[in-house]
């Protein structure tokens, strides 16, 4: 391998491959922790009466937990934020989706 292959194979490696900003292992157990809250704020809907406020609840932390998987998990904190804007159109055009759905069969009422 010459010394120019070499030197260009490094300059790639180094523009791609790899990032300062990673998520270090603890925080990826701190992550984990707040997911695990989450899951069971969402859990304790069906064994609590939350009344009405259950489809909001349910509804929000659905968000808070996409918001954080894609964010540190799959590194949108640390990449461009045109990647994110993109998740987070696709959230908002999910949840559009959902709640025409149960507008559409009356759940509403």
């Amino acid at each position: 391998m010459s010394n120019d292959t070499a030197t260009v194979e490094h300059a790639e490696h180094t523009e791609h491959g790899e990032h300062k900003d990673h998520l270090s292992f603890s925080g990826a157990i701190k992550v984990a922790i707040i997911l695990a809250i989450i899951t069971f704020i969402e859990t304790m809907t069906y064994f609590v009466d939350f009344g009405a406020a259950a489809e909001p609840v349910i509804i929000v932390a659905m968000i808070l937990k996409f918001a954080t998987v894609v964010g540190y998990f799959m590194h949108l904190k640390f990449d461009n934020k045109m990647f994110t804007f993109l998740f987070m159109v696709g959230i908002v055009l999910t949840l559009g989706c959902y709640l025409v759905t149960l507008a559409t069969f009356e759940y509403f009422s």
